[in-house]
């Protein structure tokens, strides 16, 4: 369904540009009536001749958004290409005569049925946490806003009740349309021989206490506050240089024709976000089977299938991606400086048959 918008002039006749919302897309889209000469003139360039703003205090800020133009019925449309949040405003703008003309739009502000988000886990789950790891991760039950200054709103506390500086890489990575966020350790506190460790010493200290406190005002995609501040509490221990071993201790035993979990366990703490792209099931045909892979524990992991489990070989697949919490790999550790261990592996993989 087209929800109309169009603008009108003082004597009640459609002004040159105008503006509906599609309520099927969720997008607006600008429109404007030519004639065979403005065809001619603008359609080797479309983005010159017509362009939208986000508008915001007010005033359209200064990047045109980017924008999908189709021409049907001696008409122009402009449609952008990504779906916005409801209640943005809109401008866009259009040259008349050597004249800007500009219209905007607001798009509907939608009822908000969905209860305020929350932090689910803090990954590692782990309450003793080697000194050098790399990264934590913070998974939320609905989707956030993405906001790429999360990590000033992630905190990291000592024992002593004070906030530990300069922690964070300065970057915040979400990933699983808003739900995973990353935050890394700046590498300068984990690998050795860098200009942080040698000035300032280590981060964390073996023994000592820490809590991670995610702020409740971190807001979620309909722009409210989580419902409340998350705290993780660890101690920290010796820092782990040792390359994480896949345990396999007895063949995969899977029942054809079934959903049951494919169980996989590492000798140590896996990170979460590397388990996420490092683990693949493959059928015969080495197409990756459809599932969820979820942690047990931090070592245990447990590949649930989408389809059941079918009497056929498959495949499972250990990537060089995935890694333990202190960044080292299935192959080699994080600090590895021999470039023969540092090329490209190839997976680990084993084989099995649901019977």
């Amino acid at each position: 369904m087209l929800l109309f918008f169009a603008n009108c002039n003082n004597n009640g006749e459609p002004a040159a540009l105008s503006f509906f919302y599609d309520s099927t897309s969720s997008k607006p889209v600008a429109f404007i009536k030519l004639s065979p000469k403005e065809y001619e003139a603008h359609k080797n360039n479309w983005g010159d001749f017509l362009w939208m703003y986000k508008v915001e205090n007010g005033k359209p800020t200064p990047y045109k958004i980017i924008a999908e133009y189709i021409y049907r019925n001696d008409t122009l449309f402009m449609t952008p290409h990504f779906k916005p949040d409801a209640g943005l405003e809109f401008e866009a703008q259009v040259i008349i005569k050597s004249d800007t003309v500009r219209k905007r739009i607001q798009t509907p502000v939608i009822a908000i049925e969905a209860a305020v988000s929350l932090v689910q886990h803090v990954y590692p789950t782990s309450s003793e946490i080697p000194e050098n790891i790399l990264m934590f991760h913070i998974v939320f039950d609905q989707p956030m806003n993405e906001d790429p200054v999360a990590f000033k709103k992630i905190k990291l506390i000592d024992e002593n009740g004070k906030e530990k500086q300069m922690v964070w890489r300065e970057r915040s990575n979400w990933t699983s349309d808003g739900k995973h966020l990353i935050m890394m350790i700046h590498p300068g506190w984990v690998k050795r021989d860098i200009h942080y460790l040698d000035k300032f010493g280590p981060e964390f200290k073996p023994g000592k206490k820490y809590t991670l406190v995610v702020g409740a005002d971190l807001k979620d995609r309909y722009g409210r506050n989580i419902s409340q501040e998350y705290k993780k509490e660890f101690v920290i221990v010796e820092a782990d240089r040792k390359v994480p071993v896949f345990n396999k201790t007895k063949p995969i035993s899977i029942k054809a024709g079934t959903s049951d979990s494919l169980f996989i366990n590492f000798s140590e703490a896996i990170d979460y976000g590397s388990a996420l792209i490092g683990i693949y099931i493959k059928d015969a045909n080495g197409s990756v089977v459809e599932g969820n892979k979820i942690p047990i524990t931090d070592n245990r992991w447990a590949f649930i299938p989408k389809n059941v489990w079918k009497k056929t070989q498959y495949t499972l697949e250990l990537t060089q991606e995935l890694s333990d919490i202190s960044c080292n790999n299935l192959h080699r550790h994080f600090e590895e400086q021999d470039i023969e261990k540092m090329k490209p592996a190839a997976p680990i993989v084993l084989a099995f048959t649901p019977n």
